[in-house]
């Protein structure tokens, strides 16, 4: 009987010892993956700045360009007026006696 009763409290004790085992690589599984979210999460939230802050960047250089493409047609537009204003009209040329 004593053999029994032993090994049946051995069998519950290492069911239970299982069931315990189970958990806890479970829970550990668990807090890995947390930490790896955590730091992707992390990785991911920085990127997004660096994106914004590129994006940023790349505004207000856009906005330079136009800036700068404005000047040069208006240049090109006065110099093209001047141009044509400094032209000598054939009638009017000065001719040699």
């Amino acid at each position: 009987m004593k053999r029994l009763t032993i090994s049946v409290l051995l069998l519950i004790g290492f069911l239970a010892f299982q069931g315990v085992a189970e958990a806890a690589s479970i829970s550990t599984r668990v807090r890995i993956l947390e930490s790896k979210t955590y730091k992707l999460g992390k990785e991911v939230r920085q990127q997004q700045k660096e994106n914004a802050a590129q994006s940023a960047k790349l505004d207000r250089g856009l906005h330079e360009i136009h800036t700068l493409k404005r000047k040069v047609e208006k240049f090109m537009q006065d110099s093209a007026s001047k141009h044509k204003s400094q032209q000598i009209d054939p009638s009017n040329r000065y001719s040699f006696p």
